[in-house]
């Protein structure tokens, strides 16, 4: 496996957690074509990294991946035979982790991954673009990865064994390791991570229909955690199965995991998407007494949107002033939502329509955002661009009801 292979190497970053204290612009291209444009084989970030793709036939225009799924489509879109994905990913309070997976692309097949911790100095974004070169040419060289492995042997965690072997690239070897381990373990042993690395060795396999029966099989009494629902939850999404089916993972999971921050966090975003902001809070009231001390960024996001949307106009913009002016935490996509909402109901339209596209380029692209920046373009008497940024969330993916039937609404005016 040569570094840059056929016609090079499409190159996705993902924070899904928002493990990173800044924001960039998550997808990145690695390989020859890049290489023969630009003279350089860096990694880049953000302006950039666009000027050097704006250099590429075909990639002017193609804005930032926030999943797998997306990046595997524009790999095919610049004719890259491979895929290096970079997972990044909190462990604990401080900790972080970065997971590299090495991608056929079409058809899509996992063929290598590693997970390697993110020093603390390499959590900036300059830091972070030296750490992940090294890193990934270190990781397309197969005798530099092989030499640096440990060998697998017995392991008192069967979960820790199995993902021995991922990190390695070696699938097979861990499915087999696996199944075998699965058949003959007593249900006491099949521990939370156990069943973790089993379900992410069946999605590297590409084995979909045993992931999912494995799944809701765990779900209803085997060993979890919160990495497992969101491990599930994440397949079931880029499977496309309804967002009740996601839903439900959140809530059952919850019912089992009564201190687990992240479903927490997850299914109070959902009650505010849903219309129920003040459950969102009475949620929030009691996991703060039950949970005291500082919320991280995820938590802050849903007070400061479920006040929003409740109607707290003052203590939400108080909240955004201390803690997300100051502090820069409007990350999640909830929060974003919120403020442009906010800053909507207080007729600053420009102001919204200036930081929702620039949201949209910078790659948080998602329903909510369009039809925000199409509120701001009709209030702004401008329908021609409402009906143009309209047509462009339907392309992309995100036709609800509601842009719809706007676009159809202009499009019936001669728009």
């Amino acid at each position: 496996m040569s570094r840059f292979s056929g016609t090079g190497v499409f190159f996705g970053l993902f924070d899904p957690e928002h493990a990173l204290p800044f924001d960039e612009s998550w997808s990145l291209f690695l390989g020859d074509r890049l290489e023969a444009a630009s003279g350089s084989s860096a990694l880049l970030f953000g302006e950039r990294l666009r000027q050097k793709i704006s250099l590429i036939e075909g990639t002017t225009n193609l804005s930032p991946c926030r999943d797998v799924r997306c990046a595997l489509d524009r790999a095919r879109i610049v004719q890259a035979r491979y895929l290096l994905t970079a997972t990044l990913r909190r462990e604990g309070k401080s900790k972080r982790t970065v997971t590299l997976g090495y991608w056929a692309v079409s058809p899509p097949k996992l063929l290598q991954s590693l997970t390697r911790d993110l020093p603390e100095s390499d959590q900036k974004s300059r830091d972070l673009a030296i750490f992940l070169d090294r890193l990934a040419k270190d990781f397309l060289n197969p005798s530099a990865v092989q030499n640096g492995a440990k060998s697998v042997g017995p392991d008192t965690n069967p979960g820790s064994a199995v993902e021995k072997l991922l990190d390695q690239g070696q699938v097979d070897q861990a499915l087999r390791l696996g199944e075998r381990l699965s058949s003959t373990l007593p249900e006491s042993k099949k521990t939370a991570e156990f069943n973790l690395a089993l379900l992410r060795t069946y999605r590297a396999s590409g084995l979909l229909v045993e992931a999912r029966k494995l799944v809701s099989s765990v779900m209803k009494n085997g060993a979890i955690n919160s990495d497992f629902v969101l491990e599930a939850a994440n397949m079931y999404r880029s499977q496309g199965l309804s967002a009740e089916k996601v839903r439900g993972l959140y809530y059952q999971g919850l019912m089992r995991l009564p201190d687990a921050r992240h479903l927490w966090g997850k299914v109070m975003e959902d009650r505010i998407w849903r219309g129920h902001p003040r459950q969102a809070l009475s949620m929030l009231s009691k996991y703060t007494q039950t949970h005291p001390g500082e919320l991280d960024d995820r938590m802050t996001g849903v007070y400061y949107a479920a006040n929003v949307f409740s109607g707290n106009s003052q203590k939400a913009d108080a909240l955004w002033t201390k803690e997300y002016t100051s502090r820069k935490h409007h990350r999640t996509l909830l929060a974003r939502h919120a403020w442009l909402y906010r800053q909507a109901e207080e007729g600053h339209l420009r102001k919204v329509q200036s930081k929702a596209q620039n949201w949209i380029r910078a790659g948080f692209e998602s329903e909510a955002i369009y039809r925000d920046l199409m509120v701001a373009l009709g209030g702004l008497g401008e329908p021609i661009e409402e009906v143009r940024t309209g047509r462009e969330a339907i392309r992309k993916g995100f036709a609800s009801d509601w842009i719809k039937n706007r676009v159809l609404a202009l499009e019936a005016k001669g728009y």
